[in-house]
């Protein structure tokens, strides 16, 4: 981290970060296996950063279930995100929610997940991040990693049309 100017351009730098350390948790250890879990988790925490810097945002609505919805509460509303142009995707309000239960909640604070068919794998980065079947998801790591990419270079080149002016900045400035 570098001294900033501003509160985007500190963004800038912590969105690359994070980034970062999710690609540094995806190297091949000694054992063949990379550090799955906490690539995972780092990935749910940059959506739901994403996400929370287009809560409330005017004229901001994606897609889902078919309906355009706006951003407007915290937690699982933040995966709306994964619907916009950021990630691309195209996942129903159950998956969202899912994937905010069952994964991002129990990852980061509990360092788990549910053992009930629920899981991480190494599949290839060019099919989908997300494996549904009914009420199961399992997260294809490297293709996750691949749409968080894309997310957050294209959200680096709108951050300072989006963060200033966001719920979430408002919120932030009355915390310090």
């Amino acid at each position: 981290m570098a001294l900033h100017e501003s509160f985007s351009s500190f963004l800038k730098d912590s969105f690359c970060e994070f980034l970062k350390a999710t690609e540094l948790c995806l190297h091949k250890k000694s054992d063949g296996n990379y550090l799955g879990l906490p690539a995972t988790a780092l990935m749910f925490l940059i959506a739901d950063s994403l996400g929370s810097y287009h809560r409330q945002r005017a004229g901001f609505t994606v897609n889902v279930d078919g309906k355009d919805v706006a951003i407007n509460g915290n937690n699982f509303q933040h995966y709306y995100i994964f619907n916009s142009n950021y990630y691309e995707l195209n996942l129903s309000k159950a998956a969202m929610r899912n994937l905010y239960e069952k994964y991002r909640c129990l990852l980061l604070h509990n360092t788990s997940m549910p053992f009930d068919g629920c899981c991480l794998f190494e599949g290839i980065p060019s099919e989908a991040p997300f494996m549904i079947h009914g009420s199961l998801i399992n997260v294809n790591v490297p293709a996750f990693f691949r749409v968080t990419q894309n997310a957050v270079q294209a959200f680096v080149k709108q951050i300072d049309n989006v963060v200033p002016n966001s719920e979430q900045a408002r919120v932030m400035r009355l915390k310090r």
